[in-house]
C-alpha cells in the first residue's frame, strides 16, 4: 500500500436547527484521490456518527 500526502482539507461547521453542530471534512490527496466525512451531532453519552463517502466535484 502506498501513501499519499494531503494536499488540501476543508472542514466545516453547520448548525441544525436546534443549535447542534455538524461537522463536515472534504480532503484531496497528492494523487487527486478525495473524500468527505460527515460527523453528526452524537448523542448525550456523547457518541458520535461518521459517514464517509465521496467529495463532490
Amino acid at each position: 500500500m502506498t501513501t499519499s500526502s494531503i494536499q488540501t482539507l476543508h472542514t466545516r461547521e453547520i448548525l441544525d436547527s436546534h443549535g447542534n453542530p455538524t461537522i463536515k471534512v472534504d480532503i484531496k490527496l497528492e494523487d487527486d484521490a478525495t473524500g468527505r466525512a460527515v460527523v453528526l451531532h452524537g448523542l448525550e453519552n456523547g457518541f458520535s456518527y461518521a459517514f464517509p463517502g465521496c467529495a463532490e466535484g
